[in-house]
């Protein structure tokens, strides 16, 4: 299923990249089955990042997919055991299941359509399945919140079922979605939570080089070829 719904530049890209769960005062879940608007989102003094990510990716379709637009959004329950998960994870691979499609990501044409439409017309998720999907987020979806989210795509309304975590680091976020679309970062400018992402991302990157290249780092590399090497040769 999509890595890139989920970790695309839109993954690039609200209370930070997805959101775990303890909303703050102003967004709690809604009452009486009404959506909170998009402008409820990331409020808080320490937002979570699956609200970030929601607010930056409302914003940039108004600029990159203008028929595509986020309308509001509702926590709709916990993700508590397999059974949970294994139902969120049948409904996002239905073939009637809400997916999208970039047909020219240059001249930013799409289309949303049901998986098994897409799968023919297009020959694209022709292997979303239930165990395919499984394998990919099941032991990530335990305790995550579900978020319903509502879509307006060339007129029409439609709801979408997320799964998100509130965590505050990389590990939080927006888990699974099958609508996001990449958007073009050079376009579209990145919120100060992304480019803070980037920094600690080539930080960390060099900070691996220098350990890497110091006699330890060395030492590390040496040993770990020589057991591989090890049992390759066991292997031939």
């Amino acid at each position: 299923m999509r890595s890139a719904i989920l970790k695309s530049v839109l993954s690039v890209a609200l209370c930070s990249i997805v959101a775990m769960l303890a909303m703050p005062c102003q967004a709690k879940t809604a009452k009486d089955g009404k959506y909170n608007p998009v402008s409820a989102l990331a409020k808080d003094q320490n937002p979570l990042r699956w609200q970030q990510q929601l607010k930056w990716t409302a914003g940039a379709y108004e600029l990159e997919y203008p028929e595509l637009k986020l309308l509001g959004w509702r926590e709709v329950g916990v993700l508590n055991n397999q059974k949970d998960i294994d139902e969120f994870i049948a409904g996002n691979v239905d073939k009637d299941k809400l997916y999208s499609h970039v047909i020219d990501y240059k001249n930013k044409k799409y289309e949303i359509a049901p998986l098994s439409q897409l799968a023919k017309k297009y020959d694209v998720w022709k292997n979303a399945n239930f165990d395919s999907a499984k394998r990919a987020y099941g032991d990530k979806l335990v305790g995550v919140k579900v978020v319903e989210l509502l879509w307006q795509y060339k007129g029409k309304k439609f709801v979408e079922k997320i799964a998100v975590t509130d965590k505050h680091d990389e590990m939080g976020g927006i888990l699974f979605s099958a609508i996001h679309l990449p958007v073009d970062s050079n376009r579209v400018p990145l919120a100060d939570w992304q480019q803070e992402s980037i920094k600690q991302h080539e930080k960390e990157r060099q900070e691996r080089i220098k350990y890497l290249n110091s006699p330890e780092g060395q030492k590390m590399l040496k040993e770990h070829m020589r057991k591989n090497g090890k049992r390759t040769g066991a292997g031939a």
